[in-house]
């Protein structure tokens, strides 16, 4: 067991002992033959071994001491916790780091995989993954699951992943607490799922759910992929005001007369299912999706400028090959609408159809 920990500070070649002070009480506990877990960001250096904490050494500094880190310790706790039971002594975690970020591995309650975390700077939970079987799921920081990436034998490839698949696949809801720049992108896509709807005379029903599909930076900027889930109704009103009915409606009144009982009564049948169809579009919420593609420009510090932000949306199919700005989308969804002149030439069809029984 060791009592002092020593710094290997290496200058131009030359290399300096720095005593690091530990006022833990166990953070120097380094015990030979049990393997200590190291993991370094930056200058911070984080490590554990056997069943003690997590602990970090701020090597910069000119007088380093070992530290512990609360957040990250509380959710060792919890790991531990909730991880393994048929053991004596709780297992030591392991340590790795990727971008920036933290990652802790740790094996769940039943011993067929581990879980890996990744945490920011500030001890906060990014995301973790799962993997069983045959796929690798993800989930964010809230704990909403993302969508399952398909794996063969997903336990056992799954070993210290890269922190992208941490902030890929995962699903969001509007009121998630992220970072600023994640709430910009969140933002940006509630306003569009909104935009949508009112585009096609509906309105939201509930929050939307996003899911993040893919996160890259190439040439200075960010471009985030991400499929948002909907429920929507039609906004509510006269049906006989719709487009639809009002231009059958029209023909009525400009033929009526003249038109056999059949070809009326096909006509009016038409005008019914209308009027059915469009009051459960206003009283019964449907769903939607819509995948967008919100573009940003980003320096090399990773911080994003907000006023450069553009959407683009999939007009498919297949989906995922024709993305066009967003107003465009919203100008070809109601141009999209049928026109009451369009209802009036339907009706004519209709009636000149009917047959007399």
């Amino acid at each position: 067991m060791t009592t002092s920990l020593l710094l290997l500070h290496m200058d131009n070649g030359k290399a300096t002992l720095v005593q690091c002070t530990d006022t833990t009480g166990h953070g120097t506990d380094l015990i030979e033959g049990q393997s200590a877990s190291f993991a370094r960001i930056g200058p911070l250096l984080y490590f554990t071994h056997a069943h003690g904490k997590i602990y970090c050494v701020d090597t910069s500094a000119a007088a380093p001491s070992v530290t512990v880190p609360e957040k990250i310790n509380t959710l060792l706790e919890r790991l531990r916790r909730e991880g393994p039971t048929t053991i004596q002594a709780p297992l030591q975690a392991s340590l790795a780091s990727d971008g920036g970020i933290l990652i802790i591995g740790y094996p769940d309650v039943t011993w067929d995989t581990t879980m890996y975390y990744a945490i920011s700077s500030s001890g906060e939970v990014i995301g973790n993954l799962y993997a069983d079987a045959t796929s690798i799921t993800s989930f964010d920081g809230q704990g909403h699951r993302g969508t399952p990436v398909a794996v063969d034998n997903a336990r056992g490839v799954l070993s210290f992943p890269s922190v992208d698949l941490f902030e890929g696949y995962t699903t969001l809801t509007g009121t998630s607490t992220g970072s600023a720049d994640e709430q910009v992108f969140l933002t940006a896509a509630r306003s569009f799922a909104e935009q949508a709807e009112a585009a096609g005379d509906h309105h939201l029903t509930a929050e939307p759910v996003i899911t993040v599909a893919s996160k890259q930076v190439k040439s200075g900027k960010m471009e985030v992929m991400m499929l948002l889930g909907t429920l929507n109704a039609m906004n509510s009103g006269d049906p006989d005001t719709q487009p639809i009915i009002v231009g059958e409606l029209q023909y009525l009144r400009d033929h009526g007369a003249a038109l056999s009982a059949a070809a009326r009564k096909a006509v009016e049948d038409d005008i019914a299912d209308w009027r059915n169809t469009i009051e459960s579009a206003m009283n019964t919420p449907t769903e939607t999706s819509y995948l967008i593609k919100v573009v940003a420009d980003v320096d090399l510090a990773g911080n994003i400028d907000a006023s450069s932000l553009q959407v683009y949306a999939d007009e498919g199919p297949p989906r995922g090959s024709a993305f066009v700005p967003a107003a465009q989308y919203f100008k070809n969804m109601r141009s999209a609408w049928v026109t009451v002149a369009q209802a009036y030439a339907s009706a004519e069809s209709i009636a000149g159809a009917a047959k007399a029984p």
